[in-house]
């Protein structure tokens, strides 16, 4: 990957536990709701543990990135654009965009969920993919290999050798 690099353990890192840090990242991760201090700590510390030289590597790459050169190759597929309302990384007006762009998206905006909303919300966030892999599943006959069996449980599919 050009522009990448691996992190180096010895680079230097964004210190955690600071005021600034800790008022960054609510304001950035989150939304208006209260979110558990635990959880703050946690997108805190991912944050921290992320080399310096790795985010000014990605930033340009970020920046630049058109995402809608690439929604053509998930134009049929069944897509979920879950989004916070109060996300001011990303805003929602881009993931509009991309959901205009992609017939088989869904968009959800969670109302008051900033841009960590899969932290923010994971009960909403893992019902909206329950709800995508269901969408998303299987809609014509499934060709398994000779001598294997197909299980269908709660939204999960498995296939696996019958059993000897």
């Amino acid at each position: 990957m050009s522009g990448v690099r691996r992190a180096n353990p010895n680079d230097r890192k964004i210190r955690a536990g600071s005021g600034l840090s800790r008022a960054l990242t609510r304001r950035i991760g989150f939304g208006a709701a209260q979110v558990p201090e635990p959880v703050v700590d946690s997108l805190e510390q991912m944050v921290a543990n992320t080399p310096i030289p790795v985010v000014g590597a990605f930033l340009p790459t970020l920046l630049d990135h058109d995402r809608l050169a690439a929604v053509g190759v998930l134009s049929a597929i069944p897509t979920l654009l879950l989004v916070g309302d109060e996300d001011v990384m990303t805003p929602i007006e881009h993931s509009r965009i991309l959901a205009e762009a992609l017939p088989e998206a869904e968009l959800v905006v969670e109302k008051g969920a900033g841009h960590a909303v899969i932290l923010e919300r994971p009960d909403a966030v893992n019902a909206h993919l329950r709800d995508l892999v269901n969408r998303a599943g299987p809609r014509r006959r499934i060709c398994l290999r000779p001598g294997w069996r197909l299980s269908v449980r709660k939204a999960r599919i498995t296939a696996a050798p019958l059993p000897t």
